[in-house]
């Protein structure tokens, strides 16, 4: 966050540390005191839910939620409880070259732990993708814990399969730092947003580069999926809520999923955080974070590279959970819990009407297909309950920084949706993949999309592409965005034994 940036280094220089070489070694209590003031936070609700010993109390419920778990506590913590527990089961889905691996914990009341045995709605989340993002890593420990000991969970169980990743950016979550994310309160240490090759995680959906993107993405196509979550925290300015979430906008490509979220799941999961003392809101990017009242950007419609707007091309149920950095550790981690818990709690009490709408939307067929977005003119003016603050001259640095204070106020702002289907193309009868372009052929199928062999000699009419003006803009996570104008030609397409093609057929009935 910006006033992060601005704000630390000048005090840091004030107070005799060197910027180049000791900031690393800056301990979090010197750090910390440079963030916006810490709010108190009334956890009463939680009080029967954590505890200090016990077999499966976690690190950060010892530690007073100020430490993370390793890695090694992570596998032994989980592994441990499948042993223990009948209704929890943990298998390998990633083995890294290095040792480590990515693990999917199933938690079950009817004990499914093969997709064809499962009844129940399954619902999927995953933690840890941007690694310095932790309170989603210790608030599944916490849940799932409490999921098979506690018996005010046991309709809960009863009602739905709960699959969770507990750590989806391994490589990036074993480089802690005390410097990791300087911009929230705790823990003490936080892992790497990139992971070991340095690609960003959320960006990978759509072209599946990375090993770790396809083992996630290959659970969505091995199970039938309710619901997906994401679970991040911000990077951004100081706002009253600590709990933020997004689903992906009313002009996604699943209107009556979109439609479902928002009367059915949105009000009863808004009233369940209140009664655990979160306030929550749309999560955001501010437009400058220098300036509150220049309004926000909601993550509705960010395209298939980012993972809930990619399940949301998959007609599989998303969101996106964005819990606020500035607040103390135990705050986020607790309020990632009662997001998490009162999701899978809403999807088992409705799962009925919530079928309805996923099978409705994946028969629809939309035609055109909205696969970018334009932004909305004029932006809606929404309500922006922030904190009071203002903007003062850093004299060592010669640059203005923004100071928060603890004095809550609400203002007036643009909320900036890109929400406007931005030139969407006819939905074609299928798609002519050469045989050769095997690479394509294979992510294809890992996107779990059907494809039809050919076999014999076929003569298509087809539409080609060709681009003129084209245009190569650098390089992004490994590949070269470009830009040009498409020429649509017709022609006349033979394909055969000898290169024979793959046919996508019924991909864009649920994936486009």
């Amino acid at each position: 966050m910006k006033f992060a940036s601005f704000t630390f280094l000048a005090p840091l220089l004030l107070k005799g540390v060197s910027a180049c070489e000791d900031l690393f070694e800056t301990p979090q209590e010197v750090l910390q005191a440079l963030l916006p003031p810490v709010l108190s936070f009334d956890d009463s609700a939680y009080q029967d839910l954590i505890v200090t010993e016990g077999d499966f109390v976690t690190p950060a419920e010892i530690s007073n939620f100020t430490e993370n778990p390793t890695y090694e506590e992570i596998m032994t913590f989980y592994t441990d409880l499948a042993e223990a527990s009948e209704y929890v089961d943990v298998q390998t889905i990633l083995d890294f070259p290095s040792g480590e691996s990515i693990i999917l914990v199933t938690v079950s009341g009817e004990q499914a732990f093969k997709a064809a045995d499962m009844t129940k709605p399954i619902v999927y989340m995953t933690a840890g993708i941007h690694s310095g993002e932790s309170m989603g890593v210790s608030a599944g420990m916490i849940l799932i814990r409490n999921l098979v000991t506690m018996e005010e969970y046991t309709d809960i169980l009863e009602n739905v399969n709960f699959l969770f990743v507990p750590l989806f950016n391994v490589q990036g979550y074993l480089r802690q730092s005390a410097n990791g994310r300087i911009n929230q309160h705790g823990p003490k240490t936080s892992g790497r947003r990139a992971n070991a090759h340095w690609n960003n995680l959320n960006r990978d959906f759509g072209k599946l580069d990375t090993p770790e993107v396809r083992a996630i993405v290959k659970v969505m196509s091995d199970y039938d999926l309710s619901f997906y979550a994401d679970l991040h925290s911000t990077d951004g300015m100081m706002y009253q809520a600590d709990v933020e979430y997004c689903d992906n906008g009313d002009s996604g490509l699943s209107p009556n999923i979109f439609k479902w979220l928002r009367e059915e799941m949105q009000p009863d999961l808004d009233a369940f955080l209140e009664k655990n003392n979160h306030k929550t809101s749309v999560c955001i990017d501010a437009n400058d974070p220098m300036d509150p009242t220049a309004g926000y950007y909601p993550y509705f419609t960010d395209g298939a590279a980012y993972s809930t707007n990619y399940a949301d091309h998959r007609q599989i149920p998303s969101y996106l959970l964005e819990i606020h950095a500035p607040k103390p550790f135990k705050q986020r981690v607790l309020g990632a819990y009662s997001w998490v818990a009162g999701i899978v709690k809403i999807v088992g009490e409705k799962a009925d009407s919530l079928r309805a709408a996923i099978d409705s939307d994946r028969s629809a067929r939309i035609s055109p297909v909205p696969i970018a977005w334009d932004y909305l003119d004029p932006a809606p003016i929404v309500d922006f309950d922030i904190y009071n603050y203002s903007v003062v001259k850093n004299e060592v640095l010669g640059i203005d920084q923004i100071i928060y204070t603890d004095e809550p106020v609400t203002i007036q702002v643009e909320q900036s949706e890109r929400t406007v289907p931005l030139d969407p193309p006819e939905r074609p009868y299928a798609y002519v993949v050469p045989a050769v372009w095997s690479e394509v052929v294979e992510r294809l199928a890992l996107h779990g999309i059907e494809m039809e062999m050919f076999t014999e000699d076929t003569t298509w009419e087809v539409t080609n592409y060709r681009i003129e003006d084209f245009e190569a803009n650098g390089n992004r996570e490994g590949r070269t965005p470009s830009s040009g104008t498409p020429i649509p030609e017709v022609c006349t397409r033979h394909t055969g034994r000898t290169t024979s093609s793959s046919v996508p057929i019924s991909l864009w009935e649920h994936w486009l």
